[in-house]
C-alpha cells in the first residue's frame, strides 16, 4: 500500500519521463501480476505433493491400469504448456496496445486540461 500512496503523490506535471496514463497502467498491471505471482508460487510448491499423493492413491485402486491415466495426464500437461506460451504472447501484444491507448488518452486529457 505504501508504494501505491507514493505513486499517487508523485507530481506528474513536473515529470518528463512518466505520464498519468503510464503510471496508472503500470500500477494496474503490477497489482495483478503480484497477485498472480503469489498464486503461482503457492501452486508451484503444492503441485508436486498433490500429484504424488494422487498417483499413489490412483495406483492403489487401479493397479497397473493406472499407467494409461498417468500418461494422459502428462499429455494434458504438455498441451497446457503450449497453450500457456500462446496466451503469454497474446497478453504481451495486448499490453503493448493498451500502453499505446493509455498514452493517447493521457495526451487527450492533458489537452482538455490545457484548454
Amino acid at each position: 500500500m505504501k508504494i501505491k500512496h507514493r505513486i499517487l503523490e508523485y507530481p506528474l506535471i513536473r515529470s518528463k519521463f512518466f505520464q498519468l496514463g503510464d503510471i496508472l497502467n503500470l500500477l494496474q498491471v503490477d497489482d495483478l501480476q503480484i497477485n498472480l505471482y503469489f498464486k503461482a508460487f503457492f501452486n508451484l510448491i503444492m503441485t508436486p505433493f498433490t500429484i504424488l499423493i494422487s498417483v499413489y492413491i490412483y495406483f492403489s485402486f487401479a493397479g497397473p491400469k493406472a499407467i494409461v491415466g498417468v500418461a494422459f495426464a502428462f499429455i494434458q500437461l504438455i498441451v497446457s504448456l503450449i497453450f500457456g506460451k500462446i496466451y503469454g504472447s497474446l497478453q504481451y501484444r495486448f499490453m503493448n496496445a493498451k500502453d499505446v491507448r493509455m498514452r493517447g488518452l493521457d495526451e487527450m486529457m492533458y489537452g482538455i486540461k490545457t484548454i
